[in-house]
């Protein structure tokens, strides 16, 4: 079966926002209720992951701007209205929970498309 990149996003968006709220954090709305920022970086992540251009070091890199260039600051907690982020952190300082989440979106990514 080939999965279009929306159902790849639609399982690295479930999948990551179960590991955020396992890790104490408040989980992502569901995809459909997602905003369209969201949407649009999973997508630009999952594209990239499987056109094999990043990592995950890249892919937080690519992450942070986008989201500095819309306005988010480190915060303590994750706050879409006031656009706060804990992870508006350089990579080399995520805590391990984060580095998961990101090679499980990439892992899964990756087996989507294999055949």
């Amino acid at each position: 079966m080939t999965y279009t990149i929306e159902q790849i996003c639609r399982v690295t968006h479930a999948a990551n926002s179960a590991l955020t709220q396992v890790n104490g954090e408040k989980p992502y709305p569901a995809w459909d209720e997602a905003p369209a920022w969201m949407r649009q970086s999973s997508a630009r992540s999952v594209q990239e992951t499987l056109e094999g251009g990043n990592d995950p070091r890249y892919d937080h890199e690519q992450w942070f701007k986008e989201r500095t260039k819309q306005g988010w600051v480190y915060g303590p907690i994750r706050d879409e209205a006031t656009k706060t982020s804990p992870h508006l952190i350089p990579y080399d300082d995520l805590p391990f929970a984060q580095l998961v989440k990101d090679l499980i979106r990439a892992a899964i990514a990756k087996a989507m498309t294999s055949s």
